[in-house]
């Protein structure tokens, strides 16, 4: 039923209200995203709704593969599940962890390996934190 009334909102309006996915924390969210998800004006509420939503390393290498829109909504997940300061309170009560059996170093020279190719400095910017922070990226 949430799904369905989303469908007739766009912008700034569904980015704003997708949040009441975030409480499902169902991989069926993923799914809503990947076909959702605006090819411009990605705003880090995209990562964040898919780091909630019990994302697998799996998938987040494959959106990082399909490059934009997903992948930035890839990086903005994987940032999510760093506790920094700033963080959404959501993150700090739900504190999600990337799922299925991630192996740090995979991630890191994906990581390094993506934003070679994209060097844009949102891309630039979010894969030298996630790096420098993989010691603290909660995984399962």
């Amino acid at each position: 039923m949430t799904i369905d009334a989303l469908k007739s909102l766009r912008g700034r309006d569904l980015q704003n209200d997708m949040a009441a996915l975030s409480w499902f924390r169902s991989p069926e969210v993923l799914d809503w995203i990947e076909a959702n998800a605006p090819f411009e004006n990605v705003s880090a509420s995209w990562g964040q709704l898919a780091s909630l939503s019990n994302l697998y390393w799996v998938r987040a290498q494959d959106w990082l593969a399909k490059r934009r829109p997903l992948s930035l909504v890839a990086l903005d997940a994987l940032a999510c599940y760093i506790p920094h300061q700033g963080r959404a309170p959501i993150l700090n009560r739900i504190n999600p962890m990337l799922k299925g059996g991630v192996d740090r170093s995979a991630i890191e020279r994906t990581l390094q390996n993506y934003a070679s190719d994209d060097d844009a400095s949102r891309v630039v910017a979010r894969c030298r934190f996630i790096i420098g922070n993989l010691d603290k990226l909660h995984v399962e």
